[in-house]
């Protein structure tokens, strides 16, 4: 098919950094100053191969005197970041260590320690950047790209942007898209047309576009393809750049599905075997009716279609919870008991409520799984996806000063009555040539 060769060829533009390679090959090429510096900046994001890689060269002196306390140090600490082999390591190497080198490897560990950003994932997880979510009165889809339509290509767009206190969108920026730069333009040009509900005050909010194709994705066929493109055995063999681009075209997938996924975590992935996608394949259609109808719900229906009890409203913006329960959900085939998700997709028959079974898959087939893979491996674009999601990843890009995230922490500032800081952040990216950021900085002040 015409449109797998054109994410074949979307999904090998590779940027040509990878920190967690370049570390890789100086190390193979015996570079061990370049090594150690590359995984010294690893470490900082906890990564947990790059700690031990340390371990190894202290402990045998490549590049440097060979330090046994440093070395039990850097062990220890892959210990605690979950790396397989560290703990026999950390036990074998503090045998051998004296009272007086126990005392230094307590120094070193504790200064490791201090500099890891990310010591564990729930640590990454506890917080969530969560804008604003206001309700649009007025919506315009987007075109399809004439070239886009001509190759068969689809993807998304995820959008971050600023609107004023009478509903309308002054700035829009592209925080996520695949593939990069076709839909972005035509996704802003419509996001800008859009008019929500007035507040009196400045919101940032975030919007997504969903560009599929005819006859939608077939999972089973991408299935076979990232084994034979060796797109999912490069990224489970550690290359940041396929594990992000891995991550993206899982995420196209079962966005464009329109399942609720509920991901169970497994083992580590093996290289020779891709999981089976077959629970996002097509299944029968259900939908009810329901009056302005806005936002997603989790639900629980009873064998006869009925809507028993709502388990999560937290994203349904209207109608109120209540409304939902003794619905009847109607559609093609056989309505199984169990959790389902409500939804209304843009384009829709209006008034019209979507009803999807929702599915288990293993954490392997979620693309966040790989961007915080590749994140950990220096990744800077998957850096800002979970950046835009995650404020563990938003503060450690804002030490790094990374433009995009200082313009919009400044804009966060700002909307906070915090002035001095956020102009401070929105001078700085402007310094570093982001573009949005002279607008931003020119809407609110």
């Amino acid at each position: 098919m015409k449109w797998l060769i054109c994410l074949l060829l979307c999904s090998a533009c590779f940027s040509s950094k990878a920190n967690w390679l370049s570390a890789m090959e100086a190390y193979e090429n015996a570079s061990f100053a370049q090594a150690e510096l590359a995984f010294s900046k690893l470490l900082t994001l906890g990564n947990k191969d790059a700690v031990f890689n340390l371990g190894v060269m202290a402990y045998n002196g490549e590049g440097q005197v060979s330090n046994l306390p440093l070395a039990a140090a850097y062990f220890q600490l892959a210990t605690e970041l979950k790396h397989p082999e560290a703990e026999r390591l950390f036990t074998a190497v503090s045998n051998q260590l004296t009272d007086e080198h126990k005392k230094q490897l307590e120094q070193y560990y504790t200064k490791l320690r201090s500099d890891v950003f990310f010591i564990n994932y729930q640590e990454q997880q506890q917080a969530s950047v969560r804008p604003s979510r206001l309700k649009a009165l007025t919506k315009v889809a987007p075109e399809y790209p004439k070239s886009a339509l001509r190759d068969n290509l689809f993807g998304y767009v995820t959008l971050r942007l600023l609107v004023d206190g009478e509903g309308r969108v002054h700035a829009a920026d592209a925080i996520d898209s695949y593939p990069a730069a076709v839909f972005d333009e035509v996704a802003i040009q419509a996001i800008k047309q859009w008019r929500y509900e007035a507040t009196g005050r400045f919101h940032v909010q975030s919007a997504q576009f969903d560009f599929a194709i005819s006859g939608g994705i077939r999972p089973l066929i991408i299935e076979r393809w990232l084994k034979s493109s060796k797109l999912w055995s490069l990224a489970v063999e550690g290359s940041p750049a396929h594990q992000e681009a891995l991550g993206t075209v899982l995420h196209v997938i079962n966005t464009q599905s329109q399942k609720e996924l509920n991901f169970f975590k497994v083992a580590e992935p093996d290289a020779a075997r891709v999981p089976t996608m077959q629970a996002l394949e097509a299944e029968a259609e259900f939908h009810f009716f329901v009056t302005d109808f806005s936002g997603k719900a989790i639900v629980q229906l009873a064998r006869n279609g009925t809507i028993t009890e709502v388990l999560d409203d937290s994203n349904l913006t209207s109608p109120a919870a209540s409304q939902l329960i003794g619905q009847q959900v109607k559609g093609r085939g056989k309505i199984a008991a169990g959790n389902y998700v409500l939804r209304q997709s843009f384009g829709s028959v209006e008034n019209r409520v979507s009803v999807e079974k929702i599915v288990d898959l293993p954490n392997t087939l979620d693309g966040y799984y790989w961007w915080r893979k590749a994140a950990k491996n220096g990744d800077l674009r998957a850096q800002r996806n979970l950046a835009a999601r995650f404020n563990s990843w938003k503060e450690y890009l804002l030490l790094q000063e990374d433009p995009v995230v200082m313009a919009w922490v400044g804009v966060d500032l700002l909307l906070n009555g915090e002035k001095d800081q956020g102009i401070y952040w929105l001078e700085k990216a402007i310094a570093l040539h982001y573009p949005q950021a002279s607008q931003l900085k020119t809407l609110l002040l």
